[in-house]
């Protein structure tokens, strides 16, 4: 049996506006990777079929559901910057806390609402 996983991916940079610096924008300070993988296993813990990749498309959120992604999960920042109407239901905008401490409940709760 063929078991179809559902995708989510870490939205963590965006391509800087127009008298924006760049820092403000970019947000692999090592805890991105120690975010993905504490995700990785609350999701085989809790025997969710959900798969999470960082993001490879600097933001593109149109190019990004054309890849199949369901769930966007964007790092603190990025909520005015990337915001699209119609991904309300899709979308987990992190708080600085919950990303500084690894929390991924926010995360899990709406991959259990959306379905396995």
């Amino acid at each position: 049996m063929i078991i179809k996983m559902n995708k989510a991916v870490i939205i963590y940079y965006a391509e800087p506006l127009l008298m924006m610096s760049p820092q403000s924008t970019f947000r692999f300070d090592g805890n991105v990777e120690k975010y993905l993988k504490k995700l990785q296993k609350d999701i085989l813990q809790d025997n969710l079929e959900w798969t999470v990749d960082l993001d490879s498309t600097e933001g593109n959120i149109n190019e990004l559901i054309k890849m199949g992604y369901t769930l966007m999960i964007f790092l603190p920042g990025l909520e005015k910057r990337l915001w699209n109407n119609n991904l309300a239901e899709n979308a987990v905008f992190l708080k600085s806390l919950e990303f500084k401490s690894n929390d991924t409940t926010p995360v899990i709760s709406l991959m259990k609402n959306l379905g396995n």
